[in-house]
């Protein structure tokens, strides 16, 4: 699945458009039922509450900051309590949540990976 999330995360930073080949081999459904595929692509297309749902339901109790900057930069860094952060840059603050999000499950799969 990480190089799944790498192919998903080069996209986000590229500014592809997020369909379900990007999306359907690293989020399905949830224990609740609902679909994460969904809220992947509308965080990709600005919807900042749909990047905080995957952010609240992939990583529980994880603490977000969320930055943006005249000019349009965007920074996005979550991270567990008393642990490392893990961040995204993108062109809205919901794309660079997404990023951070995706790049925290890749470290989470490889711990030795650099954050």
């Amino acid at each position: 699945m990480t190089d799944n999330l790498r192919a998903l995360i080069e996209a986000v930073e590229r500014g592809d458009h997020i369909g379900t080949g990007y999306t359907a081999p690293v989020f399905g459904h949830g224990p609740d039922g609902v679909d994460r595929r969904i809220w992947a692509r509308k965080a990709a297309r600005g919807s900042l509450d749909a990047a905080a749902a995957l952010h609240e339901a992939l990583l529980p109790g994880w603490l977000p900051d969320l930055r943006q900057w005249p000019g349009g930069r965007c920074l996005a860094m979550i991270r567990p309590p008393h642990d490392r952060a893990h961040q995204g840059q993108g062109p809205t603050l919901a794309r660079a949540w997404l990023l951070a999000v995706l790049k925290a499950l890749v470290a989470q799969q490889e711990p030795s990976h650099e954050r």
